[in-house]
């Protein structure tokens, strides 16, 4: 262990020694640059002076301008590096949310900042008298953004990769993924300014949907009569809301009796409430066929139900609809 330590160590001040190195050098590129931008506008000033009274020619002020403007787009450029080189992406949210056509997808907010560099910038500042209005807003240009599994660093986000042509300095982008595995946490993946980074984000669910979705991967099964049938629900949760949810089978025939299942414990239940920072639970659904068939239960003949999850006031007015519909038919 103490060797480990000694190693992050000596990395650490690896790093902070080539910081300090490559601040020193941007300095004094900066200052020879100036200086050959300063000697460039002089000379250009006084030719402008001289072409003026006609003391020297057009071709010799072209040539005394030129070299000026070149100078000056040199240290404009090492500025833009400067500012470029300070300039990070910050992922504000990781959200997954669910569109109309049943699709899990993540959309995730990028905010460009230069929060905490402030002061290291301040000190270059006698310099950014050669910005241009336009040079002064700021850009961090091709954001490449994907999505990964955590375990297997597989891309699971579709397309591959998206490309931000450019993020403003101080504003947002949103990069729009459809969700190829469904992951409760993802890695994100981020490329600009010639480097990389990546981080393990937990994703945030879209609570404007508010609804608890649920899915079954065997959901058909074959059973004989006598005997039961079971059906793993993962039910997943887009919502803030601090709800007790009712569990209820629909369009099952009386004779088919069902429990839900609590897969950890094997509890029965009839609701149930999603602990603060849990948005997945995992449930069985048990059906219990009758010894004989009759009318409504067919050999061979499939039973089409529902499984469905509601609030308290979702429930009564699911029932005061059946009423309604049960006093219209007698």
């Amino acid at each position: 262990m103490k060797y480990l330590i000694s190693i992050v160590v000596v990395i650490n001040l690896v790093t902070l020694s080539s910081a300090q190195d490559d601040q020193a050098s941007l300095l004094l590129d900066l200052k020879k640059t100036r200086a050959a931008y300063e000697i460039a506008k002089e000379r250009y000033e006084n030719d402008k002076s001289l072409f003026e009274n006609k003391a020297i020619s057009e071709t010799e002020f072209n040539l005394s301008r030129n070299e000026f403007l070149g100078k000056e787009v040199d240290y404009q450029k090492l500025i833009l590096k400067l500012i470029s080189e300070q300039s990070y992406i910050l992922v504000e949210k990781a959200v997954k949310y669910q569109n109309t056509s049943g699709e899990r997808r993540v959309k995730v907010i990028l905010h460009s900042t230069m929060e905490g560099n402030q002061e290291y910038i301040q000190q270059f500042e006698h310099h950014f008298d050669v910005f241009t209005p336009e040079m002064r807003t700021s850009k961090i240009y091709n954001v490449f953004i994907s999505l990964e599994n955590i375990q297997d660093q597989i891309i699971i986000g579709s397309p591959y990769k998206i490309r931000i042509p450019s993020i403003e300095l101080g504003q947002t982008a949103v990069a729009d993924f459809k969700l190829l595995k469904d992951v409760e946490s993802v890695k994100v993946s981020l490329m600009y300014n010639g480097g990389s980074e990546s981080m393990n984000v937990y994703l945030e669910k879209d609570a404007s949907a508010n609804i608890v979705d649920i899915i079954s991967t065997h959901f058909s099964q074959e059973a004989d009569l006598g005997s039961s049938a079971t059906f793993d629900l993962t039910l997943e949760r887009f919502s803030t809301s601090d709800n007790i949810y009712q569990l209820l089978v629909l369009n099952l025939p009386r004779q088919v009796s069902t429990d839900f299942l609590d897969l950890e414990t094997n509890a029965r239940l009839s609701q149930l409430r999603f602990n603060q920072g849990v948005n997945i639970r995992k449930l069985s659904l048990k059906t219990y066929l009758p010894d004989r068939d009759d009318d409504d239960i067919v050999i061979d003949q499939p039973i089409e139900f529902y499984a469905v999850v509601l609030t308290v006031r979702n429930l009564i007015n699911l029932l005061m609809k059946e009423t309604k519909n049960s006093l219209k038919k007698n």
